[in-house]
């Protein structure tokens, strides 16, 4: 707990930002590897983030910062990362084929500025573009959650 608090105080993290701790070991059948697996529910109270392996990370996920220490000869990285918004933009331009390429670029920028927290959780995304009513469908157009 300890290490990933510094990592979020070194990468300037603050309570607010959106965020996920990724983990991983040298060797997964270690004894600190045990403990963290132990003590997870303590650990993502602690921490109040999603805090998960090294293996589920998402491409949008930008690194902030990261730790790592080692026990005895037992090496742990921790990585704090900022959740960012993924759209496939192959999707938009096929969906959006008949508005052209510059109203997909505008419809992903508009993606970049939205709030992650408000996003998440969200099936749809309604809005008005250039004077066109857009809906967008999560999982398919757009991404904003911690889950593949």
């Amino acid at each position: 707990i300890n290490r990933v608090q510094k990592a979020r105080k070194s990468g300037g993290i603050n309570i607010e930002d959106d965020i996920a701790v990724f983990y991983e070991f040298d060797d997964s059948h270690t004894k600190i590897a045990s403990t963290v697996n132990n003590q997870m529910d303590l650990i993502k109270q602690t921490i109040k983030v999603p805090f998960v392996p090294s293996t589920d990370r998402l491409p949008h996920f930008r690194e902030v910062s990261s730790a790592e220490f080692t026990e005895g000869d037992q090496t742990v990285k921790v990585t704090v990362c900022m959740n960012a918004i993924r759209f496939d933009h192959d999707q938009l331009s096929t969906k959006f084929a008949d508005q052209g390429i510059d109203f997909v670029h505008s419809l992903e920028q508009y993606l970049r500025m939205q709030n992650l927290k408000e996003l998440r959780g969200k099936d749809k995304l309604k809005l008005k573009l250039d004077d066109k009513t857009v809906e967008l469908v999560a999982g398919e157009d757009f991404h904003a959650g911690f889950s593949k």
